[in-house]
């Protein structure tokens, strides 16, 4: 079975904006159809990122320290799955190359 994911280079996103949050983005104008997608920025809303019981990280801070842990340089990424163990302390991000398909289990201590 052949998976696809909908991927948007976004030009004139706001600077504050951290890897790993999750947003919503209106764009302004038309869209290119390469893959990825590219599109410039209308208006972005960063969503809020919960916090488990008991952990320390949110799950855009544990996303950000996975994605600073790996080489994904011109790679298309997507997070597959974020789950927090609280007995290990820890997160489990598991990342897909949307080109290789290939997963990439990332631990990240909640500290």
């Amino acid at each position: 079975m052949e998976e696809f994911y909908d991927a948007v280079w976004a030009s004139e996103a706001p600077k504050d904006v951290i890897v790993g949050e999750q947003v919503k983005i209106w764009f302004d104008g038309g869209m290119d159809t390469s893959y990825p997608g590219q599109a410039a920025v209308g208006k972005l809303e960063v969503m809020p990122s919960s916090s488990p019981e008991g952990a320390t990280l949110s799950e855009a801070e544990a996303l950000n320290r996975a994605l600073s842990e790996i080489k994904y340089e011109n790679k298309i990424l997507i997070a597959k799955a974020i789950s927090y163990d609280a007995g290990k302390d820890e997160w489990s991000i598991i990342l897909k190359n949307t080109d290789s398909y290939e997963e990439h289990t990332v631990n990240v201590e909640d500290k």
